[in-house]
């Protein structure tokens, strides 16, 4: 079969139609991707946007609850220079029950040194004795202080009173926990 000028002429133009509508269709599918893409996307960061502002506002109501059970602990012991059995066994049912009731509001890290200062506690608490150990107490409040530090990121309080983060001397709650940590426990001392 031989093609024909006027056949090829039907055919290259109306090829070149083909061609560019398909290019054209091709190029709205992967423009429609992209938008449906960009769209879902920021819905999930809306959603998360949205849990994370409740997710705060029940921490906001839940924590100070328990930030000023250990305030109080640790006033006491700063009174009395030990730690009375009772008072520890106390401070264990209380942050127990917290975490049972309102666990589901820590953040990874406050779950981890909740479950690191019940552990501490627990330790302590079998010897059925006042805690007069320095070594004992220096540790029980490096994890009382873990807790209370993570309590407040979870809030937001260090993102709001630290306007320069560069002059911080730490890096992380444990840094400064570590710096504060013996100049907290000599102020106990005194």
């Amino acid at each position: 079969m031989m093609l024909t000028a006027d056949l090829v002429s039907t055919i290259i133009p109306a090829s070149i139609a083909f061609i560019g509508v398909l290019l054209s269709v091709l190029l709205s599918y992967l423009v429609s991707v992209r938008k449906l893409k960009i769209e879902n996307e920021n819905l999930i960061e809306s959603k998360k946007k949205t849990f994370s502002e409740v997710l705060q506002a029940e921490r906001i109501k839940l924590y100070p609850g328990i930030y000023e059970t250990i305030s109080d602990f640790v006033k006491f012991y700063r009174v009395e220079s030990k730690i009375p059995f009772e008072k520890l066994q106390e401070l264990y049912r209380t942050i127990s029950n917290f975490d049972s009731k309102y666990g589901l509001f820590f953040s990874t890290n406050t779950t981890y040194t909740s479950a690191q200062l019940l552990q501490e506690m627990r330790k302590a608490i079998t010897t059925n004795a006042d805690i007069n150990d320095r070594a004992v107490v220096v540790s029980l409040f490096n994890f009382i202080g873990s807790f209370e530090l993570s309590l407040k990121r979870d809030i937001g309080v260090f993102l709001i009173d630290t306007k320069d983060a560069s002059k911080l001397k730490f890096d992380s709650y444990e840094g400064l926990l570590s710096e504060m940590g013996e100049k907290m426990i000599k102020t106990w001392d005194q």
